[in-house]
């Protein structure tokens, strides 16, 4: 799968289809843009905008999940992934949702520390 994440009408679709019946912890399209503002501000702190090509990011909107569950709840994760013409969604799955908002997946060369990325990218709000 490869979705530009412009293209709302044929992402929401595949998010639907992902999603099922599930009415808790879903995701639509417009979701979608506000964390990809959120990692490309970063990002340019980073590096130069050439260097992003191959980034790959997990982005759900799960946020704080109460401690009455037994194990987690489960969540719609979107991995997006940084080609010369713009984001793209690779993937769509519902999984166990770990209070992960943006998770970085793979990085260019640039990311030094792995834990100071994640940190970096769980805190933009």
């Amino acid at each position: 799968m490869k979705i530009n994440v412009k293209d709302s009408k044929k992402l929401n679709k595949a998010i639907k289809a992902a999603e099922g019946k599930s009415w808790a912890r879903t995701m639509t399209a417009e979701d979608i843009q506000p964390l990809i503002s959120d990692i490309e501000s970063v990002l340019r702190l980073m590096a130069p905008k050439k260097e992003w090509l191959g980034s790959t990011f997990d982005l759900t909107n799960a946020h704080h999940i109460a401690c009455s569950y037994f194990g987690y709840p489960k969540s719609t994760f979107v991995r997006i992934e940084r080609f010369t013409s713009g984001w793209f969604v690779t993937r769509i799955s519902r999984e166990d949702a770990k209070n992960i908002a943006i998770f970085p997946v793979k990085l260019p060369k640039f990311s030094n520390s792995e834990r100071h990325v994640r940190k970096v990218f769980n805190s933009v709000k």
